[in-house]
Formats: C-alpha cells, sequence, structure tokens
C-alpha cells in the first residue's frame, strides 16, 4: 500500500503538478522555480516568488513575500513583503529531559511515524510534541511582515519572528524574534535593532504592509527615506494584524483584531508597552485580570454594549471564541506581546486556561453592570432587533 502511495505521489509530482505549477503561477500572478513543489496546505496570497527546489508543506505565504532556494517548510505562517532567504524548519520535540526513557517516539507516540508503536490507547501527553503559534490553524511557526531571513537558518516549533526582524545566515532560532530585532548565531541571540524604540512604534502602529498596493506604490519613493516616510502628518495608527470583516447591509463590522505589542526588552529581561489610544484602540478606563483558573473553567459568556476590551495574556495561556451570532473565531492567547481587541456587542467566551494562566483585560468603560447582556439568547433577539442577523 505504502509503494502503491508513493507511486501515486511520484506520478503526480513528475507530470500532473507541472500543469498544476501553471494555474497557480498565473492566478496568483507568482513564480514558482524549477523543482520547487507546493504540498496539501500551501496557500499564496500573491505575486510570491518561490525559488528552485523549494518545498512548502501547509504554509500560508503572505503578499510579495519570496522563498529561496532549497529551502524546505511546513506549518509555517509568513507574513507580507518577507525575505526568506533559505530556511529550514524543525517541527516535533522528543523527550530528552527525563520525560521518557527511550527517545524513539514509538514509546510515547500513537502516530506511528515510523510504522509502529508501543503505545496503546490515548497518547501520553507527559510533554508536548510539538509547539503551537496557532493550534486552531496547525501553525507551529509564524513569520512576520517584513521580516529577512537569511540562508542556512533553522527554525524550531513556537517560535514567532516579529514583524520587521532580521534573523543572520546559518543561525539556529529556538525562541521568539522581538519586532525589529537582529539576532544571529547558534543559538540565535539579540545583537541589534533596525530602528530605535520610537521609531519601531510608529512602525507597528503604522502597519504599512496591510495598507494595498496602491498606497504603497503612492508612496514608494519615501520607504529609503525613513524621517521622510515617518513624519507625513496624515498616517492614522493602525491595530489589525489579523481583521475579520463581516459584511452586512452595505456596513462593516470588526468581529476582533489581533494586536501585536513592541518587545523593549534587552540583555535585562523583556519589556511590553502598551498606551491607550496609541497601542490600545481606545483609553483605557478599567483594568482587571484572571488568574486560578484551569482548563474546566468558561469565563466571560457575555457581550457589552458600550464597552470594548483588549486581552492579553501575560503569562500561560488560553482561549477566546468571539461570535456576533453568525460568524464565529477561536483565538488563542498564549504571547504577552500579542492581544486580541474585541469591539462592543461582540459575544466572547474564554476558556482552556493553563494552570500558569494570567489573563489581562484592558476595558474602554468603568464597570456598568446593566450595559452587559449575559443570556446569550437575549443577545441574539437584541442582533436580530438592530439588524445585525438574518
Amino acid at each position: 500500500m505504502r509503494k502503491l502511495a508513493d507511486t501515486g505521489s511520484f506520478i503526480y509530482r513528475r507530470i500532473c503538478f507541472p500543469f498544476v505549477k501553471m494555474v497557480i503561477e498565473r492566478k496568483y500572478d507568482s513564480i514558482i522555480g524549477k523543482g520547487a513543489y507546493l504540498y496539501k496546505g500551501t496557500v499564496l496570497e500573491g505575486r510570491n516568488c518561490i525559488a528552485d527546489k523549494a518545498e512548502l508543506e501547509h504554509v500560508e505565504v503572505g503578499y510579495s513575500s519570496f522563498i529561496g532556494r532549497d529551502s524546505v517548510i511546513s506549518n509555517t505562517r509568513i507574513g507580507r513583503y518577507s525575505c526568506v532567504a533559505g530556511l529550514n524548519t524543525a517541527i516535533g520535540r522528543h523527550p530528552v529531559k527525563g520525560e521518557c526513557i527511550a527517545v524513539h517516539p514509538a514509546f510515547y507516540s500513537t502516530a506511528a511515524q515510523y510504522g509502529y508503536t508501543y503505545v496503546k490507547g490515548d497518547r501520553i501527553e507527559k510533554f508536548e510534541e510539538a509547539r503551537f503559534t496557532d493550534k486552531n490553524h496547525y501553525i507551529n511557526i509564524t513569520i512576520g511582515n517584513d521580516v529577512w531571513i537569511g540562508k542556512g537558518v533553522m527554525i524550531t516549533d513556537g517560535v514567532t519572528v516579529g514583524d520587521g526582524a532580521v534573523v543572520g545566515a546559518g543561525s539556529l532560532v529556538l525562541s521568539d524574534v522581538e519586532p525589529y530585532a537582529i539576532y544571529a548565531g547558534v543559538p540565535a541571540k539579540r545583537i541589534g535593532e533596525r530602528f530605535d524604540e520610537e521609531t519601531v512604534k510608529k512602525l507597528l502602529n503604522l502597519r504599512w504592509w496591510d495598507k494595498g498596493e496602491e498606497w504603497i506604490t503612492e508612496h514608494s519613493k519615501e520607504f529609503c527615506n525613513p524621517g521622510l516616510f515617518l513624519s507625513n502628518e496624515k498616517w492614522e495608527p493602525r491595530w489589525n494584524l489579523r481583521i475579520l470583516r463581516i459584511q452586512e447591509k452595505n456596513m462593516t463590522r470588526e468581529l476582533y483584531r489581533k494586536l501585536q505589542f513592541a518587545d523593549l526588552g534587552d540583555d535585562r529581561g523583556k519589556l511590553v508597552v502598551a498606551e491607550g489610544e496609541i497601542d490600545i484602540p481606545f483609553k483605557i478606563e478599567r483594568v482587571f485580570y484572571i488568574y486560578g483558573s484551569d482548563d474546566t473553567v468558561v469565563r466571560g459568556q457575555h457581550a457589552n454594549r458600550n464597552s470594548e476590551f483588549v486581552l492579553i495574556n501575560v503569562a500561560g495561556s488560553s482561549k477566546v471564541m468571539i461570535t456576533d451570532g453568525e460568524n464565529k473565531e477561536i483565538v488563542e492567547l498564549n504571547r504577552p506581546m500579542e492581544g486580541v481587541y474585541i469591539p462592543k456587542m461582540i459575544w466572547k467566551e474564554m476558556y482552556d486556561f493553563s494552570p500558569d494562566s494570567v489573563l489581562l483585560v484592558l476595558a474602554s468603560t468603568h464597570y456598568d453592570g446593566s450595559e452587559y447582556i449575559r443570556e446569550y439568547d437575549d443577545y441574539l433577539e437584541i442582533m436580530k432587533e438592530q439588524g445585525d442577523l438574518r
């Protein structure tokens, strides 16, 4: 059976994929080099270049990003306008710190990666076999926008490379890389920054890569003059990392926004700053935090008529389910430099708290119990009355 599957894969890759490749190149205005191969789950946003002999499996490649020759990348999300000269991703871990007598997967995994397993029943969960940056979408590694990855870099699972970061050639990246930081070495360590703190904050607020081809073309001459680029008074703060928009009755409503904050730490430790009406899209009137919960607890379970919120897991992890009654998203919170903005009149439920979870909540209003809608059926009725549900 395995030989038959291998034969089918060989035939598809040699005979069918060249035609599929032409369709992808034309549809997404992209270039796919000789010997390059896109496995199932790989998505190109457009104007991408995948160089010769690169192999991508379940990879999201943002607009205008390129992948260098001989790269082997899997389960990775890559932002827009990023340059990946040569990357290998390392997905999966072994019990090398005393969790199991043997390091062979047959003794701790039911996946039978090598054709057999000694494990019966459920997989042994003494340690994480793989770490995720977005577990809901099976993404193990996240690379931001405007990132440079040098030749011969290896990145391990669970790592996020922030927007604007640089990773030097031949580096081994074992931990997160802060936005606009420069990392190099084995293991990779921070050796510098692309810009000063104030410039980094402006760039993260601006998020030029989200502004569209027309806007970027119009301002392209300013990109090589940072002072002029950032002095333009018509810039508006931008908080969106990923926005889900709902088109309803010619109106656009946001279900949530995912925020990213600058990490301004150094060798003394991490320092994340979030300022109201700059990094947070409202004036902060109230702060509270949730801790001591576990994976059996569900918090929230309400919508608010007037309050907006930003949720940040400053320690541990949790999930938030967000819905407007028709559309639903589940967002995992597990990084202190990331948060989720939730507008008013959106139903939210926080759950799956890790034992060490500390969920920080920033609110746009002082507490007023009368503006809380605590019954989901009541919420649906109100949304119908407002014309927001069909």
